[in-house]
């Protein structure tokens, strides 16, 4: 797959309704499956663009590992280092689930210089129906400043500031008929800092709004089925995003489409996951 950046080139004299576009990056991606069938590892090479060319590439692998019911349990990211010709370990990602097979514990790692340091850790409780009740949250701070380019990030990577952390509590409950009705997202200080709220009629989900603590609705979500899919409409209000509507269309959980649109900003963008439903 191919990612266009920043800015248009020209438009096509041929067909002026649409742009040229340059390409600053792509990736291509080789994957390798067990006997099973189960994912077993991926090889992703990165190109960097100049002018329509290649001129520089970086080739990265995942590897990964399954226990004996076919859960994933570890996944390794590795880089190739040029300078070495040996593969570097660069991070690492560790699941853990209960005796019914739910995910409890998920914990990222970066690694420098065959030091691990914590990026995110998801604890997490379900109920006796197997459905998520408790979540815990916590991810380490991006503290590199807004003005830092590649240059600097490297510069900087080998710093040893000890991370800071930032906990999310996440709570659900639901109705006798399993539907989720509403989830409160807080922190160790504030367990409240917005309760997002869904009705259903008749088993099918219709509406979810979000209220802040103050008692202010700030957003909030309406579904309508459109062919096969479901289509979810987010609207925001005042001081989030106001102006800001977004339509998503679902195929089960998988999202396959999205429009974002503001108003104030003259915004309209999106992109397309498949073209059709499974």
């Amino acid at each position: 797959m191919s990612s266009c950046k920043d800015h248009l080139k020209s438009l096509d004299p041929e067909n002026p309704t649409y742009p040229v576009w340059n390409i600053y990056d792509s990736t291509a991606q080789i994957h390798k499956y067990l006997p099973s069938g189960l994912l077993d590892s991926t090889l992703k090479t990165w190109y960097r663009f100049q002018n329509g060319t290649p001129v520089d590439h970086i080739d990265m692998l995942i590897t990964r590992t399954y226990d004996a019911a076919g859960k994933l349990t570890e996944e390794q990211d590795f880089t190739y280092s040029k300078r070495s010709k040996k593969w570097m370990l660069d991070g690492k990602n560790i699941k853990k689930y209960d005796t019914k097979g739910n995910m409890i514990l998920n914990v990222s790692s970066d690694i420098k210089n065959s030091r691990s340091t914590m990026i995110e850790m998801t604890k997490l409780e379900y109920n006796q129906n197997n459905q998520e009740i408790h979540r815990m949250e916590i991810r380490k701070d991006l503290e590199e400043p807004s003005n830092w380019n590649l240059d600097s990030v490297i510069a900087h990577e080998n710093d040893t500031k000890p991370p800071k952390y930032d906990t999310t509590l996440i709570s659900s409950s639901y109705d006798s008929d399993g539907n989720l009705v509403k989830k409160i997202d807080g922190n160790p200080k504030n367990p409240n800092t917005e309760t997002l709220s869904t009705i259903y009629a008749h088993g099918i989900k219709k509406l979810t709004y979000g209220i802040n603590p103050s008692g202010d609705t700030i957003l909030d979500y309406r579904y309508e089925k459109d062919g096969n899919l479901l289509k979810q409409i987010t609207d925001y209000r005042k001081p989030v995003f106001d102006g800001q509507s977004d339509t998503i269309w679902y195929s089960g959980n998988r999202t396959v489409k999205r429009v974002d649109i503001n108003k104030k900003l003259h915004f309209r963008g999106g992109y397309i996951l498949s073209s059709r439903a499974k």
